[in-house]
């Protein structure tokens, strides 16, 4: 399941400085197992901290998602929830 760390604190506008959110989305890192880097990442200072964290967790790091493998290719006609 993704996990969009600033849509987490949307309607949280003001109440605390960005930099105070920093440790907590670094903290969800700990329950991921792949981190997607999307479109302008380079551009938020948040983005590039978890992208450094998750490198040195070892996570699995995929540069666009046009990266991200089909993990479960479906085969028509034999799937089982249809």
């Amino acid at each position: 399941m993704p996990i969009i760390p600033h849509t987490n604190t949307a309607w949280m506008s003001g109440l605390q400085p960005r930099a105070w959110w920093y440790p907590a989305t670094l903290e969800q890192l700990k329950v991921c197992s792949a981190v997607v880097m999307v479109e302008g990442w380079e551009d938020s200072t948040g983005a590039i901290e978890e992208l450094k964290e998750a490198t040195r967790m070892g996570l699995l790091i995929f540069m666009s998602t046009e990266k991200i493998p089909d993990v479960n290719p479906r085969t028509p006609g034999k799937d089982t929830d249809d």
